[in-house]
């Protein structure tokens, strides 16, 4: 019985590790950062087995996370922002390390903000790291229900965490260049039309030039004409 068990446990693994495979090869392909971010959240609540899940992103600037996409009915999360040390989704940005949350209502990480408008009861959170920078963090809950997440769920996550990371970072990368190219090209735009507007005003100067002498050879011709 225990080698059964032993041997359904590994297969069971294996298959979540090749699903783990698979969901890599897909989001690596996609660089659209706002359909990658979606993508991602998806595959990872596939992979778990949960409805609701969260991915923030790290804005430097104001050093706050911002959510990015979200699944569940969640559309003030639009208006959140999580400083460091913050719940869950704070810490984990802190720790850099993921944390797995059984019992999240009953938990230290629970704010009264987050335990008034969901119904989490277990929380499964990884940080978003590209060469130990933080891009963000990504969070897996359950609601409403006594399923806690195991450890086998967390290391999937880190998995596919590890892997989205460098996903996130290609997207941003690629969005950068095409910036990059779309100001180039206004800026060779620009360029043409000056060099356009000042060829058009050499023409025309080149015209009242040769209007003037025109005119300068007629006026000299004709007294010279009657000198003649």
């Amino acid at each position: 019985r225990l080698v059964e068990e032993r041997t359904a446990m590994l297969a069971a693994r294996t298959r979540q590790l090749e699903a783990v495979r698979a969901v890599s090869a897909e989001i690596t392909s996609e660089l659209n950062l706002t359909t990658l971010l979606d993508l991602i959240l998806r595959r990872g609540l596939e992979l778990v087995g949960a409805a609701t899940g969260t991915i923030y992103l790290w804005e430097e600037a104001d050093r706050v996370l911002v959510p990015q996409t979200w699944q569940g009915p969640y559309r003030w999360l639009s208006e959140l922002r999580v400083r460091p040390g913050e719940g869950v989704v704070g810490t984990v940005a802190q720790r850099r390390c993921g944390m797995l949350v059984n019992d999240f209502r009953t938990s230290p990480y629970a704010t009264p903000f987050l335990l008034e408008r969901t119904t989490h009861t277990a929380v499964l959170a990884e940080p978003l790291l590209y060469h130990g920078c933080l891009l963000g963090v990504v969070t897996i809950n359950n609601e409403g229900t006594d399923r806690r997440f195991t450890d086998q769920d967390q290391s999937v996550l880190a998995l596919l965490a590890s892997q989205a990371a460098i996903a996130i970072e290609n997207a941003r990368l690629y969005e950068a260049i095409q910036r990059h190219a779309a100001e180039l090209e206004q800026k060779v735009r620009e360029r043409t039309q000056e060099l356009a507007a000042a060829n058009a005003e050499l023409a025309a100067s080149s015209q009242h030039k040769s209007e003037f002498l025109a005119n300068m050879s007629h006026e000299l011709r004709t007294p010279l004409n009657s000198i003649l």
